[in-house]
């Protein structure tokens, strides 16, 4: 179990699982091409590796 701010224990669980990818799902909002927004932006911003978002 983790606990901490969740971007960077989402990230720090990843780095130790030693993911290739992290894959994340949003809401469908403003439409299919709709704004990253908040943990989703600071995921992809902040990764070490590539980032999924579906």
């Amino acid at each position: 179990m983790a606990a901490g701010p969740l971007k960077e224990t989402l990230l720090e669980i990843a780095r130790q699982l030693a993911a290739d990818v992290l894959i994340i799902g949003r809401k469908n909002r403003c439409g299919a091409l709709g704004r990253l927004r908040g943990l989703t932006y600071d995921l992809v911003r902040d990764s070490p590796f590539p980032v999924l978002s579906v």
